[in-house]
């Protein structure tokens, strides 16, 4: 397949429908499964938060304003 856009002189190449890029540093593309990122990143979070030495009420808190904030970009 020959590519009909070119950036600086140089041909970009298309990518099939299981192809995937990045954009401002988040994979993105059809073949792309979009919960595995997102699940990833909640896992490590919620293994740091479980093992800091804090009261139920600050883990709720870190939760709610550090950790959910930080999924929605990957999320959308």
């Amino acid at each position: 397949m020959q590519s009909y856009l070119s950036l600086g002189g140089k041909p970009v190449p298309s990518i099939n429908i299981r192809g995937m890029y990045k954009y401002l540093g988040i994979s993105t593309g059809a073949g792309l499964k979009i919960g595995d990122a997102a699940t990833h990143r909640l896992e490590e979070h919620l293994k740091q938060l479980s093992k800091a030495p804090l009261k139920p009420q600050q883990r709720l808190f870190f939760l709610r304003v550090h950790v959910l904030p930080g999924l929605y970009h990957k999320l959308v």
